[in-house]
């Protein structure tokens, strides 16, 4: 750490610094501003934190406990459509990037979306929930609290189950 200086930016800036070269590499996400960086003709570097072993949680629905506990229905039928949504991109992904449905005349996704939606893909399955998008591992979110616990000074005794359910998956 003592090689490196952390500069402060605006979010919507951070592309921008790496390459006015005001700043050597940023702190994003691999299906974001990596392909901002790509899109202007130069290909970046990514290192990933999972993986060197800090593999968290990620893409996840958020939502307030109340809201769960008032409508229950709406929460089930927001997760449910949104697992059958990758389900769907995840399938038609290995068939040329088509993801649009069948038959839907419409011009084909920029090549861009079709490497960020790729590295999305990649990013469903860890290795304790391969095959169940959207399911929360125990062993997932044990090691995303532990991380957080010890380098962003997460206070909490509270379960994984906290922070998660499965209750609102399809069967």
């Amino acid at each position: 750490m003592s090689k490196i200086t952390l500069i402060q930016v605006d979010p919507a800036a951070k592309v921008v610094s790496v390459l006015e070269k005001r700043a050597d590499g940023l702190l994003g996400g691999a299906d974001d501003q990596y392909f901002l960086i790509k899109q202007r003709g130069i290909q970046p570097a990514a290192l990933r934190y999972a993986d060197y072993g800090a593999n968290i949680v990620g893409m996840t629905i958020v939502t307030k406990t109340d809201l769960i506990k008032s409508n229950p229905d709406l929460v089930r039928r927001f997760v449910r459509a949104t697992v059958k949504s990758w389900e769907e991109a995840k399938k038609r992904s290995g068939r040329g990037g088509r993801c649009h449905a069948e038959g839907e005349a419409g011009p084909e996704p920029p090549v861009a979306q079709l490497e960020q939606l790729m590295v999305d893909i990649e990013l469903l399955d860890s290795n304790n929930s391969k095959g169940r998008i959207g399911w929360g591992a125990q062993g997932d979110w044990d090691q995303t609290l532990a991380l957080l616990k010890q380098y962003r000074e997460l206070k909490t005794d509270q379960p994984w189950t906290a922070f998660h359910t499965n209750e609102f998956l399809p069967k």
